[in-house]
């Protein structure tokens, strides 16, 4: 199928998320296992985007989410990134997003795409204007990822221009930390609010 591939780097669910432990405790796992399949989820309903690689160490998460997987390196986000990038055809439009946006939905997935319609390398911010949630490239362009710290700027300073995505938007809105999930517990995809619903956070 043609449109947008969108590669997503999934981090082994029993290693990722660590930052959420103080408030979800032994519910991290399975908060980034939901996380991640919410995430894939409204990436999948858009109708701008035709396939979808999960970069996991985890199979059976790429079957539960009903898309194509490729093996994680093991050497770290970036690494993974690249790893994905590579498993996909150059001469289709790519993209790349984090596993931890919930609230992200369909409709703003294909709005940020059309935008980067328009631009050879795109990049959307996180809410605090300083990581990055997703990055674009027109077929044929590649960009050498610097997912983690203040990848916004190493992003820009490579080439990649801001889309103008409202700060407000699930799609920029990564949970990383107990109180990210706070501030988007009614909006979040159904698997992330159930697990939300049925546990108590400390």
């Amino acid at each position: 199928m043609e449109g947008w591939v969108v590669v997503v780097p999934v981090k082994d669910p029993r290693r990722g998320k660590s930052r959420m432990t103080a408030g979800f405790g032994v519910h991290r796992a399975t908060l980034a296992r939901a996380m991640a399949l919410d995430t894939v989820a409204a990436i999948r309903a858009a109708s701008l985007v035709g396939d979808v690689v999960l970069v996991t160490d985890e199979p059976d998460l790429a079957d539960e989410a009903g898309v194509a997987w490729h093996a994680d390196p093991g050497a770290g986000l970036n690494a993974a990134v690249r790893a994905g990038l590579r498993s996909v055809d150059v001469d289709r439009p790519r993209a790349v997003v984090t596993a931890d946006l919930p609230a992200a939905t369909p409709a703003e997935l294909d709005a940020t795409l059309e935008l980067a319609q328009s631009v050879e390398l795109g990049v959307v911010p996180d809410a605090d204007d300083v990581g990055t949630t997703m990055l674009t490239m027109r077929a044929g362009r590649t960009i050498d990822p610097a997912f983690g710290g203040r990848s916004l700027a190493a992003h820009v300073a490579a080439g990649a221009q801001r889309l103008d995505v409202p700060s407000a938007w699930g799609l920029r809105r990564d949970a990383d930390r107990p109180e990210h999930l706070e501030l988007l517990a009614s909006a979040c995809g159904p698997r992330t609010a159930a697990l939300l619903a049925s546990i108590t956070v400390r």
